[in-house]
């Protein structure tokens, strides 16, 4: 498994400095044009989106600026050097809070490496605030913003949702699903694995 992970990731790289020379938006036309042709949403819809996020592994992550709940100012282009997790979730999303345990260990575990967690959330200030007192999520949560899910990465609207961005900006990761209690030892794996790019 270890072994098939590493060679979909240096496939991706190989993949991000040829074929995706595209910028995000100019990709995500090109990876979205048979979802787009879709009258209605049934299994082959979601199998279209997973085509679609494949299609763009490899481009350049589009910027955004977001200010989190502790009231840091957060710029995507200034990340370059570190890992990047982004995750979107909300609260009353049950396979959310199943992965968060999980995501924690991950932010613990990389605590002193190059890289970054970043939560993104629909929901409120206030009610975020109330919901971490009960569960605990150690990104750096920014609450109340739907833009960066919904106008920059042009995401639908499906929980949870990760994307990993390599230390050169590159998208290496980005699907809807949920890993539940393997989330730690699933994305460990994937973020291991940049790191030593």
């Amino acid at each position: 498994m270890k072994q098939k992970l590493l060679c979909i990731l240096i496939i991706t790289f190989a993949l991000s400095n040829t074929v995706k020379a595209q910028n995000y938006e100019s990709q995500y036309k090109i990876c979205s044009e048979s979802l787009s042709k879709l009258t209605h949403v049934d299994s082959l819809y979601f199998v279209l989106a997973q085509k679609r996020d494949s299609c763009m592994l490899g481009v350049t992550a589009p910027n955004f600026e977001a200010t989190t709940l502790d009231n840091k100012r957060i710029e995507l282009s200034k990340l370059k050097g570190r890992v990047v997790v982004l995750n979107f979730w909300f609260t009353r999303c049950q396979p959310c809070i199943e992965e968060m345990p999980g995501f924690n260990k991950l932010v613990e575990y990389y605590a002193n490496k190059n890289v970054t967690f970043i939560s993104f959330t629909n929901d409120s200030s206030v009610t975020v605030k109330k919901f971490l007192k009960k569960h605990p999520f150690e990104f750096q949560n920014v609450a109340n913003n739907d833009e960066v899910r919904r106008n920059i990465f042009k995401l639908f609207s499906v929980w949870p949702y990760t994307i990993i961005i390599s230390k050169e900006g590159k998208i290496m990761y980005m699907r809807f699903s949920s890993e539940g209690e393997g989330t730690f030892a699933y994305f460990n794996k994937i973020i291991n694995n940049l790191l030593k790019l």
